[in-house]
């Protein structure tokens, strides 16, 4: 398979410009640890990085930043995400990028105890639950405020967050949540912490209430 390779120098420039979408493939618990300014990470495989086409149009342009081994299959699964237009590869990914200095960033994850702790001790906490409508409403987070990935292609839903919030990001399995916090930092928004655990774990961590929409009865 064919592909081009980017040079460091003109990959910085075309995602400042915000002329291309740049989407590492590396596994979530990689690019946490560091990964290059305004890219998404959408792990190979991971069934909910298809959610991403539905805040970035088919027809945007396309970075892929992997690991060496895994240009092919990043190259398919980009594809498979419904992303056609593939300008190319970051020539020597995350890697090159770090050893030559470049600028990086990082998220920073809590444990679901570690939420439950903070929860009564901070004012501007603000839990966003970028899961589904239909799984917000079978059970939430209290006080969580619902504001699904798929709706992320609208930027007034994050205008409207609180500018001095303490943002606490949690999905189902924090794929989504990575993803999403990737969306608010391009937006300008950095005060975000991932909620590391799954949702099954969360849901049952002392400390944690939940609430849940239920359908209104027909009887009197």
């Amino acid at each position: 398979m064919s592909y081009s390779i980017v040079p460091i120098a003109a990959f910085r420039q075309l995602t400042e410009s915000r002329e291309v979408l740049a989407l590492d493939t590396r596994p979530s618990i990689a690019f946490i640890d560091g990964f290059i300014p305004l890219s998404l990470n959408v792990p190979l495989e991971a069934e909910e990085a298809r959610e991403v086409i539905n805040v970035f149009a088919p027809e945007t342009p396309v970075i892929i930043i992997c690991e060496s081994d895994h240009i092919e299959e990043s190259i398919q699964f980009v594809k498979k995400l419904g992303y056609p237009f593939i300008q190319g590869i970051l020539e020597g990914g995350f890697s090159e990028w770090k050893q030559t200095g470049e600028v990086i960033d990082l998220m920073i994850t809590v444990e679901a105890d570690e939420l439950a702790m903070d929860i009564p001790h901070d004012d501007n906490l603000l839990i966003i639950d970028v899961r589904t409508p239909v799984e917000y409403a079978e059970s939430h987070i209290e006080d969580a405020q619902s504001l699904p990935l798929l709706d992320l292609h609208d930027p007034a839903g994050i205008a409207i967050l609180p500018e001095n919030a303490n943002l606490y990001l949690h999905c189902s399995n924090t794929i989504r949540s990575i993803i999403a916090a990737g969306i608010f930092k391009q937006h300008g928004l950095h005060n975000l912490r991932i909620v590391s655990s799954h949702w099954n774990d969360l849901k049952n961590t002392p400390g944690i209430k939940l609430e849940k929409k239920t359908a209104v009865s027909s009887e009197n």
